[in-house]
C-alpha cells in the first residue's frame, strides 16, 4: 500500500513538472518572437517607425481622448499603443504577420492599455475604416495610393499622417520636419463640386447667388451669379467640413462691398454664417446643391 502511495506522488510531481515547463513556453511564446527591420511581408518589409516620431505623428493629428485611431500595418503595435497610453485614445491596429500581432497584444498588456488598444489579422485593404477619426500609414507609395479612394470615402475631418510616404497629387494639409521622418497630415474633405445656390436680404431686397464650385481634394475654386456679376471666390478654404471664402461685390463705382463667409457642409446643404462689410452685421446663412 506504501509502494503505491509513493507511486502515485511520483506520478502526481511527473505531471506537475511537466505542467510547470509548459507554463512559460505559453506565456512568453509572444516575448520570444523578436522581428527583424527589414524581414519581408506581403506587400511591405518591416519598418517600424521611430519612436519620436510616433509621438510627432499623434501630436501631428492632434489626437485625444474621443477618437478612434486605426494603424494600417501596425506592426509590432507602437502606435496603437502609445495613442492609447499617451493621448487616451482607442486604438486598433491592422497587420498581415500573426507574430506581429500576438506581439502587438503582449506589449499592450504590459502596457496596461489592452482594453483600449486591440489588433488583429487582416488585409489593409479589407479593413473597415469607418469608425475611425484619425488614419496613420507607413507604407509604400504604390500602396498609399491603392488606399487613397477609400480614404477619401471616409467621414469629412477624419486625419491620415503618414509617415514618409505621400498621396501623390493630394498635397498634406500640414507637414511635419522635426524628426528625421517627413510626418504629413491630411484632413479628409467634404465633397463640394457642384451647383449651389442661396438668397441674402441686403438693403430690404433679396439677393439670389448661384455658385459653380469646382474641387480638387480640398482646394476649391468657384464663380458666383449675382445679377449681372460673376464673382470669383477669393481665399476659399477648405478643411474637412469647414468651408470658408470671401466675395467682393462692385455695386457702384468705387464702392464694393465685401462678404465673408463661413458655413459647415452637410451633404448638399451648408450652414453657416455671413459678415457683411457694408453693415458689419453676421447673419445665417444656408447654401443648396442643386446639381
Amino acid at each position: 500500500m506504501l509502494s503505491f502511495v509513493r507511486d502515485i506522488a511520483r506520478a502526481s510531481g511527473a505531471v506537475f513538472a511537466a505542467v510547470w515547463l509548459l507554463i512559460p513556453v505559453v506565456s512568453l511564446a509572444a516575448e520570444s518572437y523578436a522581428p527583424k527591420v527589414g524581414q519581408s511581408g506581403k506587400d511591405v518589409i518591416w519598418v517600424p517607425t521611430p519612436e519620436r516620431a510616433v509621438e510627432r505623428m499623434l501630436a501631428l493629428a492632434h489626437v485625444g481622448p474621443d477618437d478612434v485611431l486605426i494603424d494600417l500595418g501596425s506592426g509590432d503595435g507602437r502606435i496603437v499603443i502609445a495613442a492609447a497610453k499617451s493621448r487616451g485614445a482607442r486604438g486598433y491596429g491592422v497587420d498581415l504577420n500573426p507574430d506581429l500581432v500576438q506581439l502587438a497584444e503582449q506589449r499592450a498588456r504590459e502596457a496596461g492599455v489592452s482594453e483600449r488598444a486591440k489588433f488583429s489579422v487582416r488585409d489593409i485593404f479589407e479593413a473597415d475604416l469607418r469608425s475611425a477619426s484619425v488614419i496613420t500609414l507607413y507604407l509604400l507609395p504604390e500602396l498609399n495610393m491603392r488606399l487613397r479612394p477609400a480614404l477619401l470615402k471616409l467621414r469629412p475631418g477624419t486625419r491620415i499622417v503618414a509617415n514618409a510616404f505621400d498621396l501623390g497629387e493630394w498635397e498634406a494639409d500640414a507637414i511635419d520636419t522635426s524628426t528625421a521622418s517627413m510626418l504629413r497630415l491630411w484632413v479628409v474633405p467634404a465633397p463640394v463640386a457642384g451647383r449651389w445656390s442661396w438668397s441674402l436680404q441686403s438693403n430690404g431686397k433679396s439677393q439670389h447667388f448661384e455658385l459653380d464650385m469646382n474641387q480638387q481634394f480640398q482646394r476649391v475654386s468657384g464663380v458666383v451669379a449675382l445679377g449681372q456679376q460673376r464673382l470669383r471666390l477669393r481665399n476659399p478654404k477648405l478643411q474637412g467640413d469647414a468651408i470658408s471664402f470671401v466675395l467682393l461685390e462692385q455695386q457702384r463705382v468705387n464702392h464694393g462691398v465685401r462678404t465673408d463667409y463661413f458655413g459647415r457642409v452637410k451633404g448638399n446643404r451648408i450652414e453657416g454664417e455671413v459678415t457683411s462689410s457694408e453693415t458689419g452685421k453676421t447673419t445665417k446663412w444656408i447654401a443648396v446643391r442643386r446639381g
